[in-house]
């Protein structure tokens, strides 16, 4: 089943995420950088707002002008600038009219850009309107293979709610990977004034790869024994929250019940609550923090 959700710049001034979320938007795209190079006004505070509230960050995107290799290279390298550390999926937006006629150039700028990105360890897409891509990209489909698209194509010009029924038959057909359907520019969703642009998205959605606790990011990566660091810490108050509070350790030759702590070691008290926290919910009690626990804890 594909997943609904929105693309939005500084156009949507401040936006209300917490109403955003509870309206049932499943992720966000945000643009990252303006014409200017600078980065777009809004872009740190949505960025910062979903991953307090919770919000799926699909990837960040770039309105290209870009008319020359070289110029497709500075972008890219501002991109990543504006993201630091962080590595969201970057789509490169090609639409523009200084880019229609080209030619073999286009597909020269967008290898250039996808290199640039993909070196940095960032996955890369390209955006494009569905005439766009039929008229300017479809033709070098093959030279463009492997990347994944984004494409919109709006059935209606008419305004819709994220509950509104879109009609498959519209579902842009290419001959690349469709990751996601932008079908319309006129949605209005709580904590959004006035419109913002909605997606139905067929690939795998960056909420597989992790999960939000109090407003930071983890990773799903398996934990264990020995292990230290905020991951454990984030796992013990997960055990805190589903009350295994205690755990039964060996001292002495003795068993001895003591309260686990959320100090970010992963040592014997911890094992051991983890371990009962298997038993209860189900899983082989491994004592590892793998996958498939970390989304029992969650389940709580």
């Amino acid at each position: 089943m594909a997943i609904k959700g929105i693309d939005v710049s500084s156009y949507q001034g401040t936006i209300d995420w917490l109403k955003v979320k509870n309206e049932g938007v499943g992720f966000a795209i945000l643009k990252v950088i303006r014409k200017d190079l600078q980065p777009d006004k809004m872009f740190e505070r949505n960025w910062s707002e979903c991953e307090k509230h919770g919000v799926v960050l699909q990837g960040v995107y770039n309105y290209s002008y870009a008319t020359t290799v070289e110029k497709a290279k500075i972008d890219a390298m501002a991109v990543m600038k504006i993201l630091g550390t962080r590595k969201p999926m970057v789509w490169l937006d090609v639409e523009d009219n200084c880019q229609k006629n080209l030619g073999e150039v286009l597909v020269q700028i967008i290898q250039a850009y996808k290199k640039k990105i993909e070196d940095s360890g960032r996955p890369f897409g390209v955006y494009s309107g569905l005439s766009f891509y039929n008229t300017y990209l479809k033709p070098y489909s093959d030279q463009l293979k492997g990347i994944p698209f984004w494409i919109a194509r709006y059935p209606s010009s008419n305004p819709i709610t994220l509950r509104s029924i879109v009609n498959p038959l519209k579902k842009p057909s290419i001959k690349h990977e469709l990751y996601g359907w932008q079908y319309s520019s006129k949605c209005q969703i709580g904590g959004i004034e006035g419109n913002v642009d909605v997606n139905e998205w067929y690939a795998k959605t960056e909420a597989e790869d992790y999960f939000v606790v109090d407003g930071h990011r983890y990773s799903f990566e398996p934990i264990t024994y020995g292990d230290s660091g905020s991951h454990v810490q984030v796992l013990q108050v997960l055990l805190l929250q589903r009350r295994f509070k205690t755990a039964v350790v060996i001292e002495k030759g003795k068993s001895v019940r003591k309260n686990l702590v959320a100090d970010g070691k992963f040592g014997p008290i911890t094992l051991s609550a983890l371990k009962r926290f298997q038993g209860y919910v189900g899983l082989e009690q491994t004592g590892i923090c793998d996958k498939e626990t970390w989304y029992k804890l969650l389940e709580g």
